[in-house]
């Protein structure tokens, strides 16, 4: 069994009486606090984020469609979408078909993904399954 902090090595090995291994998440958690780090601009819309590569796995099929279900009801928010794979061009069908390319932004690969998280309001994680995610730390 791996598992990513102490604390819940810890757990395992109490409630579930096996022993487990590290692997810790690669972020500082002090990662978003860099006072060096400005948020990107807010332009008075709220924000909603996702990260990871753009592949089935991570599921931004379905928070695209479960934002264009609320998008008419939540007028002020925006979904940005950071990564890239496999997956870029029928996640842009899918944002067409919704009429909504004025409201979710597929920006790619990021050089620093530190400002999308600091200026979102808030982070969905989408994936259909995962390891140890690093995009939820």
């Amino acid at each position: 069994v791996v598992v990513q902090t102490e604390e819940i090595q810890a757990w395992v090995r109490e409630e579930l009486g096996i022993e487990s291994e590290i692997i810790a998440n690669p972020i500082d958690f002090n990662y978003l606090n860099d006072p060096s780090v400005q948020p990107l601009p807010k332009n008075n819309r709220k924000k909603m984020l996702g990260v990871g590569r753009l592949a089935r796995q991570k599921g931004f099929d379905l928070l695209i469609n479960a934002f264009a279900e609320l998008a008419a009801d939540f007028t002020d928010w925006d979904l940005v979408i950071c990564g890239e794979g496999p997956e870029r061009r029928p996640l842009e069908a899918l944002i067409r078909q919704h009429g909504l390319e004025d409201r979710i932004s597929l920006v790619g690969v990021v050089d620093d993904v530190r400002p999308y998280y600091r200026s979102a309001d808030l982070f969905v994680l989408s994936s259909r399954y995962e390891g140890n995610s690093n995009a939820l730390f």
